[in-house]
């Protein structure tokens, strides 16, 4: 069985260009293009920004990455799907969720990546679990409304609900076409001299290793190829 695969670059790969140089996200697109590749995932410090805040903002960018024969293959939001309901709301949460889906399907994409993070470390497994069913209640219909697919992204191989473990169970235990996972190598990745296991969120913490690659494989039939 022959499959086709799209390569992506993702934003998050060249921010270097608009921090230091100043370039924008339009001058960028000639060097995504020269590339050769498919498509570029944007995350939200380019998905954000004024000039695209509007239908006509997002059709416009659409229009100018599809001029240099690319398309927004996945849209990236920063969102803390179990914490944002003890702080805020249920409601808040999901209105914000759909927010992000209205901007990745007005740029043409099929994907809206989400992290899960581990918001409180003694956060109780029942609760956090009940959390996320109730919320992906209320997200896949209106997924399926704008025509998108969510991506959870599992970066970390410790912790309790951000692992590949813990969300590819729950991805196979919901079962619907519109949440998947989404497999980043950070972790599953060995530190380095220069690059410690060390994350932002849990600065002066070194990870205790990658996760087994088994557990790569295992992910693999709940990920969806756009």
């Amino acid at each position: 069985m022959t499959q086709n695969h799209l390569i992506s670059v993702s934003t998050w790969s060249v921010q270097q260009l608009t921090i230091a140089e100043g370039k924008t996200l339009e001058d960028m697109l000639p060097i995504f293009e020269d590339f050769g590749v498919d498509g570029i995932e944007l995350n939200e410090d380019y998905s954000r920004l004024r000039e695209y805040g509007t239908s006509l903002g997002r059709s416009t960018l659409r229009r100018r990455v599809a001029d240099h024969g690319l398309n927004v293959t996945s849209c990236w939001f920063n969102v803390d799907l179990l914490g944002e309901t003890d702080r805020t709301s249920r409601e808040k949460l999901v209105s914000d969720i759909e927010g992000c889906f209205e901007i990745a399907a007005g740029l043409g994409s099929e994907m809206v990546i989400m992290t899960p993070i581990d918001t409180f470390s003694d956060y109780p497994l029942e609760k956090g679990t009940q959390s996320f069913l109730d919320t992906f209640e209320r997200l896949i219909p209106l997924a399926r409304d704008y025509g998108v697919t969510m991506g959870m992204e599992v970066a970390r191989s410790y912790g309790t609900f951000r692992t590949p473990e813990y969300m590819t169970e729950m991805v196979k235990r919901i079962g619907a076409q519109e949440l998947t996972v989404v497999p980043d190598f950070e972790a599953w990745r060995f530190a380095t001299n220069d690059l410690p296991l060390s994350h932002v969120e849990t600065l002066g913490e070194l990870a205790p290793g990658p996760s087994d690659i088994a557990l790569f494989k295992a992910a693999l039939p709940y990920t969806r190829a756009v």
